[in-house]
C-alpha cells in the first residue's frame, strides 16, 4: 500500500505551473444565427503556450466539415489541432468529511471514532490517504499494445492514515463519526478530473509566450425567431416593427457580435457531427457521408468523399449570477449573396436564456384586398349518393370572402417569413403569417373572413345535345349550363372584390369583363386540392381529355349595402 504524498494530493503547491494541464475557455466573439437553429460560432482569445502548445477547454459538436481552428499574430502558424482527453486540476470547496480530511493532510485533529463497544476520542495528525497513482495503474493494469484512450486518474482508498504516539493508525473514513481540526479548516481541495479539449500546436512565437487562438464552426443550438407587428394606418401606410427572439441553447455569449440571417442556408451535412467532437467513430462518418452527399454523388456509392475520408487515421464552469448587461445595439443590415444579415453588437445571453430585441422598423404602403375562391363543383352525374351531395354543400359553404392586406416592400431589406400581429387604430385585428418579400416585392397577409361581404352561387342546366361521334367515340352528350354569383356588401364603404371561380368544362360566356383561361397542370398545382380535385368523386378516365378546368376572374366594385351579380356559361361532355 502506497502513501499519497503531499505532492500528489496538492499538486498546485509543489509543481511548476507549466506542468499543469489547465485549459483555456475561449469566449464567443461573433455568432451568426440562422432561423433553423444552426449558428456559425467564432470563439477567440489569448492563450498561453506550453512548449508551443495551446490547450483549450471543451469540445464543440460541429456540423461535419465546418470546424476550422486558427491562430493569429505576426509569424504565427497553426501546425495542427488535436482533440482528446486531458487531465485538469480543479480547486473545489470540500463538502464532505472525506474531502475535508483529504484536504487537511498534515493538520492535527481530534478524532471521534466509532468502535464496536464504545466511541473513543484521541489526538492525531493526518498523514495521508493510501492512493494508487495513475502511473502505478498504467504499469500494472494497462495493455501496452492498446495505447490511447482516456488518461488514468489516481484512485484513493477508503482509509485515512493517522499519526499517533503509538504509531500510524489505519482507520476507515466511514468509522470516523466526527473530528475537530486543531487550526483553521481548509477552504479548498484540488483534484484531478478528465476533460475533453483541444491542443493547438503553434509555430512562430516563443514556446512559452501567449498567442491569439480561435475556433470557427457551425453547430445546432442557437437560433433567431423573427416576429412582426403591423400597424395599419388610415392613410394607406403601414408601420412594421421586426422583433427578433434569440433562443440560446448552445453556449454562453457575453458582449459579442450576433448576426441574424434572413434566407435559406444550405448545410449539406447538417445532422452529421464532425469527428473532432469525439462523438462519432470513423465508420459512422463514412456511413453518414453516404447519405449526406446523395445530392452530389451521382453513383450513389459515397465515393465522392472517399479520397478525403478513407485515408484519415481513426480517432480514438458553474454558472454565476451575471451583472445586468447593456442592451444589444442594432448597427445595420446588409445583403450577402442570397442572404440578408442584420448585425447586433454587445449581445450578452447565457446558455438557456432567451432575449427579444427590436431589429428594424419599416414604413410601407398597403392595400386592403377582398378575395374569394369558389371551387370546382362536380357535374351532377358524379353525385351518386347523399354523402357526395353533402360534401359539395360543405365545399360551397366554406367558400367565404377573405380579407387580406398587400404590403409593398419599398425598403432595402426583405420581409422574412414570420408570424405577424396586425392592428388598426390600436385594436388588434388578427395574428397571421407574413410571407417573404424581397425589396420591391409584395407580401399578402391574411386577416381572416370578411363577414360583411358574402357570395351566393346559383348554377343550372340550360340544354343538352347529343354528340354521336365525338372523337371517334359514341354515346356522348354536350351539357350546357349557366351560373350566377351574387356579391353582397354590408360594409359602410364600397368594396372591391377579386373573385375567382373554377369551372369543370369549357367556358363560353362571361359577364363584367371577366378574364378566363383553361388551366394546365402547373396552374392547377397552385390551387388547394379541395378546390380543384374531382378524383374523389370517381371521375372517369376519359373526362380530362374532353373537359378542361377553366378559371374565371372578376374584379368587382360593390357599393355599400348593395349586391352585384356576375354570370358565366359553360359546357362539358358526358358519356352515357
Amino acid at each position: 500500500m502506497k502513501l499519497a504524498p503531499l505532492a500528489l494530493l496538492l499538486p498546485a503547491l509543489c509543481c511548476p505551473t507549466s506542468a499543469r494541464a489547465d485549459l483555456e475557455r475561449l469566449p464567443v466573439v461573433e455568432l451568426t444565427a440562422f432561423k433553423d437553429g444552426h449558428a456559425l460560432v467564432r470563439r477567440e482569445g489569448t492563450v498561453p503556450l506550453d512548449a508551443g502548445v495551446a490547450r483549450i477547454d471543451g469540445l464543440p459538436e460541429p456540423v461535419f466539415g465546418t470546424f476550422w481552428p486558427y491562430a493569429k499574430g505576426e509569424g504565427v502558424t497553426l501546425k495542427s489541432t488535436t482533440a482528446g482527453y486531458q487531465k485538469v486540476t480543479l480547486s473545489r470547496t470540500p463538502l464532505s468529511a472525506e474531502e475535508m480530511l483529504t484536504a487537511a493532510i498534515g493538520t492535527k485533529i481530534i478524532v471521534h471514532e466509532a468502535r464496536e463497544t464504545e466511541d473513543v476520542s484521541y489526538e492525531a495528525t493526518i498523514l495521508g490517504r493510501p492512493t494508487r497513482s495513475a502511473e502505478e495503474q498504467d504499469a500494472n493494469d494497462g495493455d501496452p499494445a492498446a495505447g490511447g484512450g482516456q488518461p488514468t486518474l489516481p484512485v484513493r482508498g477508503p482509509m485515512i492514515l493517522l499519526g499517533t504516539p503509538q504509531g500510524t493508525r489505519v482507520v476507515p473514513i466511514s468509522k470516523i463519526n466526527e473530528f475537530t481540526l486543531v487550526g483553521p479548516a481548509p477552504e479548498t481541495i484540488e483534484e484531478e478530473v478528465i476533460r475533453t479539449g483541444l491542443k493547438l500546436r503553434v509555430d512562430g512565437p516563443k514556446p512559452d509566450e501567449n498567442v491569439t487562438a480561435g475556433l470557427s464552426y457551425v453547430q445546432q443550438g442557437f437560433k433567431w425567431v423573427p416576429q412582426y407587428r403591423v400597424m395599419l394606418g388610415d392613410d394607406g401606410r403601414a408601420k412594421i416593427t421586426l422583433q427578433a427572439a434569440l433562443v440560446n441553447d448552445l453556449i454562453d455569449v457575453e458582449d459579442a457580435t450576433v448576426r441574424l440571417v434572413v434566407g435559406v442556408p444550405t448545410f449539406a451535412f447538417k445532422g452529421q457531427t464532425d469527428p473532432i467532437s469525439l462523438q462519432v467513430a470513423y465508420d459512422q462518418v463514412t456511413r453518414a457521408t453516404n447519405g449526406a452527399v446523395d445530392r452530389y454523388d451521382f453513383n450513389g456509392n459515397g465515393a465522392l468523399l472517399m479520397n478525403s475520408i478513407q485515408t484519415q487515421v481513426r480517432m480514438g464552469r458553474g454558472r454565476r449570477e451575471a451583472e445586468a448587461a447593456p442592451a444589444p445595439e442594432v448597427t445595420g443590415g446588409a445583403r450577402t449573396e442570397d442572404l440578408y444579415v442584420y448585425t447586433l453588437e454587445h449581445v450578452t445571453l447565457a446558455k438557456g436564456e432567451r432575449m427579444t430585441v427590436t431589429v428594424k422598423e419599416f414604413d410601407v404602403p398597403y392595400e386592403d384586398r377582398y378575395e374569394a375562391l369558389l371551387p370546382v363543383i362536380p357535374p351532377r352525374e358524379l353525385l351518386s349518393d347523399d354523402n357526395e351531395r353533402r360534401r359539395v354543400g360543405s365545399l360551397i359553404a366554406a367558400s367565404t370572402v377573405e380579407h387580406s392586406v398587400t404590403l409593398t416592400n419599398e425598403t432595402d431589406a426583405p420581409f422574412t417569413t414570420a408570424p405577424a400581429l396586425l392592428y388598426r387604430d390600436g385594436q388588434i385585428l388578427a395574428q397571421s403569417l407574413m410571407t417573404y418579400a424581397a425589396p420591391g416585392g409584395t407580401s399578402d397577409v391574411n386577416l381572416g373572413t370578411a363577414v360583411e361581404v358574402r357570395t351566393d352561387v346559383t348554377e343550372s342546366i340550360t340544354g343538352r345535345k347529343d354528340e354521336p361521334n365525338l372523337r371517334g367515340m359514341d354515346r356522348f352528350e354536350r351539357i350546357m349550363l349557366k351560373g350566377s354569383i351574387d356579391i353582397t356588401n354590408r360594409r359602410p364603404e364600397a368594396t372591391t372584390v377579386n373573385l375567382t371561380k373554377l369551372v369543370p368544362g369549357e367556358v363560353t360566356a362571361v359577364s363584367n369583363e371577366a378574364k378566363k383561361r383553361e388551366l394546365g397542370p402547373a396552374d392547377m398545382a397552385g390551387y388547394p386540392d379541395g378546390a380543384i380535385n374531382l378524383s374523389r368523386y370517381g371521375v372517369p378516365n376519359w373526362w380530362v381529355s374532353l373537359n378542361p378546368t377553366t378559371e374565371i376572374e372578376w374584379e368587382v366594385s360593390v357599393p355599400p349595402g348593395k349586391t352585384v351579380t356576375v354570370t358565366y356559361e359553360w359546357q362539358y361532355f358526358w358519356r352515357w
